[in-house]
């Protein structure tokens, strides 16, 4: 399992559940479709988008929760 091409949500008893990403890539789509190459920061608007510094391919994604 590669922690970078996916997003995690951890609650705060620590249960992990992948919300994004499987395998590196670049793939845009639904959050079940996209695919991240080292993902490293995001940001989360009040419109219910994700915003994911994606450093391996060198973009800033945006992805609809």
């Amino acid at each position: 399992m590669d922690d970078y091409a996916r997003l995690y949500k951890i609650t705060p008893v620590g249960v992990k559940t992948t919300i994004a990403g499987s395998t590196h890539g670049y793939l845009d789509g639904t959050i079940a479709e996209a695919k991240f190459n080292q993902s490293f920061s995001l940001a989360v608007d009040g419109n219910e988008y994700i915003y994911v510094a994606d450093s391996g391919n060198n973009c800033i994604r945006k992805v609809k929760l």
